[in-house]
């Protein structure tokens, strides 16, 4: 069953301008050729300038379940789960891995942050409620602007962090007719 961060995974890879954004392996990687970089819970690649991704000014994003949201009703059985998103950014490089441009490292990282945005944050609106793997959201509320600061020894490297806080039901458990083989569990999120 999906928590809040393997739900935001199955629902943030569904975004096209998000995954745009984003970058992913080589398409010459034996394991994960062409898997774009959202990741469960840590950062599963090197984005400093040493890396496959010199000078490609990259983009990562790691989705981590951060324990108990806002508050919710004692009669209600909605859970308040809260969701923290790193956005980790290489900044603009030359052919040698120099940085040619700091100021732009941060504008970008606004600039994804502002799309992914704009797909997650949501009130409630009644019974409308959206499906993230197998978790039902009713809504995602953005609790902080992202907080931006430089990698230690990332080289250049910045990281921003944004919480947002995901109300959720219980998790649906869809039926599987006989001869299905994907289930969309989500099992294997953590691998990438």
């Amino acid at each position: 069953m999906d928590d809040v961060a393997s739900g935001a995974y199955w629902h943030i890879s569904s975004l096209p301008d998000v995954l745009a954004l984003i970058g992913s392996f080589p398409a010459d990687d034996p394991d994960n050729a062409g898997i774009s970089w959202i990741f469960v819970r840590s950062l599963f690649t090197r984005m400093e300038a040493t890396s496959i991704v010199k000078g490609s000014q990259a983009v990562a994003l790691v989705l981590v379940n951060a324990g108990h949201g806002t508050g919710v009703l004692d009669y209600s059985t909605m859970r308040g789960q809260r969701l923290e998103i790193d956005l980790w950014i290489d900044p603009l490089r030359d052919q040698y891995g120099n940085i040619t441009s700091p100021s732009e490292t941060q504008g970008r990282l606004l600039s994804v942050f502002s799309v992914l945005d704009s797909h997650l944050h949501r009130a409630s609106s009644g019974d409308k409620t959206e499906l993230w793997g197998d978790l039902v959201t009713v809504n995602c509320i953005r609790m902080t602007e992202p907080v931006i600061y430089p990698v230690p020894d990332g080289d250049g490297l910045i990281r921003g962090v944004v919480y947002y806080n995901v109300d959720t039901y219980g998790n649906y458990n869809p039926v599987v007719s006989v001869g299905s083989s994907d289930t969309g569990s989500g099992s294997d999120v953590g691998s990438h």
